[in-house]
């Protein structure tokens, strides 16, 4: 299990974890699950949340995990 990680909003971080991701999920036999950092709704204006936007919009980290969530 990978957890806690995170990444800036950013072209090297989001390759580093579509990369990563990537791995973790062709290794299913060896790995099972991964969690991202968000830090909560009680942290204020943190970086890697991913609580929705004070308008209800997704944050930019959601389009970047979402083809990693697990459809079962």
């Amino acid at each position: 299990f990978l957890g806690e990680f995170a990444g800036g909003d950013n072209a090297t971080c989001n390759a580093a974890i579509t990369d990563m991701l990537t791995y973790v999920m062709s290794a299913s036999d060896v790995l099972m699950g991964w969690t991202w950092w968000a830090g909560g709704p009680w942290w204020g204006n943190y970086q890697f949340t991913l609580e929705p936007t004070s308008s209800g919009a997704d944050r930019p980290q959601w389009s970047l995990l979402s083809p990693f969530l697990s459809k079962t």
